[in-house]
């Protein structure tokens, strides 16, 4: 089952459940008691062997952000 991650209105916190793809919109409570929770848009992890730079294109600037991910300098 895949994990989601919500937001509480009430308290602001974020947390994560994991939930059939047919529940996730249907609001979890929150550690708070609050039902006032909604799906959260995540990024997803990354696996690797640790922190390291992002590319950098040819312009000076972080790869694939460029020119609407098409540097062209």
């Amino acid at each position: 089952m895949p994990i989601y991650e919500y937001v509480c209105r009430s308290c602001g916190g974020r947390f994560e459940r994991i939930r059939p793809m047919n529940e996730r919109l249907t609001p979890p409570s929150c550690g708070c008691g609050s039902s006032q929770t909604s799906l959260a848009l995540s990024v997803p992890g990354r696996v690797g062997a640790g922190p390291t730079e992002a590319p950098v294109g040819p312009c000076g600037a972080e790869a694939g952000t460029c020119c609407g991910g098409r540097c062209m300098h």
